[in-house]
């Protein structure tokens, strides 16, 4: 009988060049909004980081009564890490995921246009360089 297909063969077999340009332009916007989606959600990590501190500190101070305010501060400046660490990992995590994505899109145009054919990417490309 043969070797079995590759993955992806059966897919490449069965299309056309048109209908696997489509497909490569779809895989395209998807990987995009998502880049986009995940950098929206860092935007938000950020201010809910800034929320986050503000609340702390301004609880800091309604909450002391006394006037042993090194105290409470160094208490403050101990426990601000243990809050925003999970911030801190998730931030990372998208960051390192939409690299991801930017890496892999240049092979994604290549495959829905020539490497010298400029006339689709020129933001992409100022993008880039800037």
């Amino acid at each position: 009988m043969g070797d079995p297909p590759a993955v992806g063969d059966h897919i490449r077999g069965d299309l056309s060049h048109s209908d696997l340009l489509q497909l490569h332009i779809a895989e395209y916007n998807a990987l995009r909004a998502e880049q986009r989606q995940r950098l929206d959600l860092q935007n938000k990590q950020i201010q809910y980081f800034g929320a986050i501190v503000a609340a702390a500190a301004v609880a800091l101070i309604a909450f002391s009564h006394d006037g042993n305010r090194k105290w409470e501060l160094s208490t403050f400046l101990l426990v601000l890490p243990i809050l925003l660490l999970p911030f801190g990992l998730t931030q990372q995590n998208e960051e390192m995921m939409v690299r991801r994505l930017g890496a892999y899109l240049p092979n994604l145009k290549n495959l829905i246009t020539s490497a010298e054919d400029h006339r689709y990417w020129e933001w992409e490309a100022f993008h880039v360089e800037s």
